[in-house]
């Protein structure tokens, strides 16, 4: 399982990356953003991750883990 989180931001592309994280599938709290991605589908999602990536690669809130280790956000993908 791949998890991502953050937490709120004053960027303006904050709506946006709450709107890829709700299309696809994941989830706000009023205080955190988190996406969870099964093993088996991450390689199709990894696409609209992009655009998501692109909005908060430089928030200090992002941390992501993969099957329970934590890595960089998306330079993992190229270690499954």
């Amino acid at each position: 399982m791949y998890i991502l989180t953050f937490q709120r931001s004053n960027s303006k592309h904050f709506q946006k990356a709450l709107n890829h994280v709700s299309n696809l599938g994941g989830s706000w709290d009023g205080q955190t953003a988190r996406l969870e991605i099964s093993e088996n589908k991450l390689l199709g999602a990894y696409e609209e991750m992009g655009f998501l990536f692109g909005y908060v690669q430089n928030w200090k809130s992002l941390r992501a883990t993969f099957m329970g280790k934590d890595v960089h956000p998306y330079r993992f993908i190229f270690l499954v």
